[in-house]
């Protein structure tokens, strides 16, 4: 049986098979669906994270690097992965994001997605 998933939650996720340029393999993930839907639905929406490197974060991209999250090297959320999973593909639960890492991942997401401009007022 899926544990029950929380928003913020890092997952281990299997993301294979995947096409082109999709993220891939086995890797920690934050799910961003909110707490009703993960506990109600059959699938999660979820944020891939990956290496950090030595560069600068792109405007699609938020930092994780706290210990809560559970993540054993500096990684980063990539937005612009931004997927729907089936509870199914979700390995464990390893951490959980802080609530500064989870609000850098929905800027990163509306950015992403060209829902707001960050620091404006959400459009009617």
């Amino acid at each position: 049986m899926t544990p029950v998933l929380r928003r913020g939650d890092v997952v281990v996720v299997r993301l294979d098979p995947a096409e082109g340029r999709e993220i891939r393999k086995a890797r920690p993930a934050v799910v961003l669906s909110n707490d009703a839907a993960c506990a109600a639905d059959a699938v999660v929406q979820i944020v891939p994270l990956t290496a950090m490197p030595q560069r600068l974060l792109r405007p699609y991209e938020a930092a994780v690097v706290s210990a809560e999250s559970g993540v054993d090297k500096p990684s980063r959320a990539v937005a612009n992965q931004l997927r729907t999973v089936s509870h199914d593909r979700v390995v464990r639960i390893q951490g959980h994001v802080t609530p500064e890492e989870l609000r850098a991942i929905e800027r990163a997401v509306l950015i992403q997605l060209g829902l707001s401009t960050p620091g404006a007022a959400a459009q009617p």
